[in-house]
């Protein structure tokens, strides 16, 4: 069956799943950069972007 030929409504009814909403990430705790990796982010904001690929990010 292909994505676009169903809905929620019939996967309801067809299999009997519920929707639910909730938190799955709420006790992430933050964690500090180690040095290293937080110089590596700061000089490749710096850096040029030469591939095309790059560029369309």
């Amino acid at each position: 069956m292909a994505y676009g030929d169903f809905s929620l409504k019939d996967i309801k009814l067809k299999f009997g799943i519920e929707n639910k909403v909730g938190e799955l990430f709420d006790t992430i705790q933050l964690i500090e950069l180690c040095k290293k990796l937080n110089e590596d982010l700061q000089l490749a904001k710096i850096l040029p972007v030469w591939g095309e690929k790059a560029k369309k990010v």
